[in-house]
């Protein structure tokens, strides 16, 4: 299998009739990104040549992709789904929210003025939702994911007070698996960084970032330490191997090196971690107000590994060129500066840091547009082993 399966995906055609049935352009579609599995399973988003996007399905066995195929097929009444390419590459497209898993979505994206803002088939969905208050995202999911989506939101306001904000719920269906979240007011700190207000917006979300982490995290939120941090990296490069099985092998020694250092030392003290924080999941407002969305991951955990995860996001930034180094080097220094992590945390930030840069490696390796980024990372992370992750 190795590479050459994300090369066979990595473009298609569809002719007329299927690009209406779609809601794409006639022509080439581009594979975008690629999410594993298991060995033998991918996840996939095309683009059109106008930025229309539709997701997918590859499986290796054809009988299974097929099966898979009828019963999304039910769930849409036959309408937006697709099988196409040959036995080697044979992937099922569905577009529109069409999810056999999540049948709600579907229903939520047909809504007037709704639009469909992700969807990762059998997994999660979320759709935007106008309305005269300003509009609310409805997210979709298992129901059992759901019900813990559900906690995670109410524990966090429970924590936010008034330092940052979260995403209030206006309604909930967990038996469908569905939340409906008011938005929160901001830019992203994702857009913002390559501008004007980018430095202060940094320093805005290292104060919030010091209120999440309190000394004492609440009872009720799962452990994420070092040794599941380790595990999942080594996950990830697990996931890796079977679709770029020379990447991973180069990645082998990279991956020890984290575990070791992980779970080499003492961990510093445990607080909440938001878990997935980036620069993509903060909202900054002009004020100064910021906001915390996708809070699906809560946990508790070393303070270092939500700071880290920023920090190398930035770094990544920069990597990609949607800002220049400079300016990732200034917006890093200026949360750093004013989240004042102590040195509990600032020992442990290079470990973190490493293990969050060679995880974006092996998700961006199975981008195909994007193997230059997950070089990059592979190689800052050979270059910069021990050193913090404050200089990019």
């Amino acid at each position: 299998m190795g590479e050459r399966i994300l090369d066979r995906l990595a473009a298609a055609e569809v002719g007329e009739d299927l690009a209406e049935r779609l809601g794409l352009v006639p022509g080439r579609i581009d594979l975008i990104r690629a999410w594993p599995r298991g060995d033998d399973r991918l996840v996939l988003e095309y683009g059109d040549s106008t930025g229309m996007r539709v997701v997918g399905q590859w499986c290796a066995d054809t009988d299974t992709l097929e099966g898979i195929a009828k019963e999304t097929a039910l769930v849409a009444d036959g309408n937006a789904v697709a099988l196409i390419g040959d036995a080697r590459a044979r992937v099922l497209l569905q577009a529109g929210g069409v999810d056999r898993r999540l049948p709600p979505l579907a229903t939520l994206v047909r809504k007037r003025g709704a639009s469909l803002v992700s969807h990762r088939p059998e997994r999660r969905g979320v759709v935007w939702l106008p309305a005269d208050a300003g509009g609310t995202y409805v997210k979709v999911l298992p129901p059992a994911g759901a019900e813990a989506a559900l906690r995670a939101h109410c524990l966090m306001a429970s924590i936010a007070g008034q330092s940052f904000a979260v995403p209030e719920v206006a309604a909930h269906d967990l038996a469908q698996g569905v939340i409906q979240l008011h938005a929160v007011a901001g830019t992203p700190l994702h857009a913002l960084l390559p501008t004007t207000r980018g430095t202060q917006a940094a320093a805005f979300v290292g104060f919030a970032l010091r209120a999440l982490q309190r000394p004492i995290p609440p009872a009720e939120l799962s452990a994420h330490g070092p040794a599941a941090e380790a595990a999942t990296l080594r996950r990830w490069l697990l996931r890796l191997r079977p679709y770029a099985p020379e990447l991973a092998v180069e990645l082998e020694d990279l991956v020890t090196a984290v575990e070791r250092d992980l779970g080499g030392a003492p961990p510093g003290p445990f607080t909440t971690l938001h878990r997935d924080l980036h620069d993509k999941q903060l909202l900054v407002t002009e004020s100064g107000d910021v906001a915390l969305i996708d809070l699906e991951g809560l946990a508790c955990g070393e303070a270092a590994l939500d700071l880290a995860n920023l920090l190398t996001h930035l770094e990544l930034r920069a990597v990609q060129g949607d800002c220049t180094v400079e300016t990732a080097e200034l917006a890093a220094a200026a949360l750093v500066d004013a989240a004042n992590p102590p040195q509990t945390v600032l020992r442990r930030l290079s470990a973190y840091a490493q293990s969050a840069r060679l995880r974006l490696a092996c998700v961006y390796a199975l981008r195909p547009r994007a193997r230059d980024v997950a070089r990059r990372l592979i190689e800052k992370a050979a270059q910069r082993r021990r050193a913090l992750p404050l200089g990019i």
